[in-house]
């Protein structure tokens, strides 16, 4: 006996469109702003604005793809999972970055230090 469940044609088509990836959204600006663009933290991304040195950087964690963009860079890092969370490790202007995550009962958290200095995480602001 065997049961095929369906839920019409549509229902795979927003299945595909609802895991959107690319690149974390960012502050729109005129095209003709040099300024930094930080990225908007969302439901879906963890965002952390830093500067080293005098350059900013921003930082977004696209939370299902484990995607880390900097400034419009993916950013390539040494992971480890295992079962009290994870850990992503990585060079960010020479310094020592590690960003871990940690499950809990009120959802994941998401802490990121620079040579051992916790950064904080970015607010949501209303931008319309």
């Amino acid at each position: 006996m065997s049961i095929l469940l369906s839920s019409g044609k549509g229902a795979a088509s927003k299945f595909r469109d609802g895991a959107k990836k690319g690149r974390p959204e960012k502050v729109k600006r005129a095209a003709n702003d040099a300024q930094f663009h930080p990225y908007l933290p969302t439901d879906a991304t963890v965002v952390w604005n830093t500067k080293i040195s005098g350059v900013d950087y921003s930082l977004a964690l696209d939370k299902e793809s484990l995607d880390l963009w900097c400034n419009d860079n993916v950013i390539d890092a040494e992971c480890d999972f295992n079962d009290t969370g994870s850990k992503m490790e990585f060079q960010l202007a020479g310094k020592r970055a590690c960003l871990k995550m940690q499950p809990s009962s009120r959802g994941t958290k998401y802490r990121l230090t620079l040579d051992g200095a916790k950064v904080p995480k970015a607010k949501a602001t209303n931008q319309d």
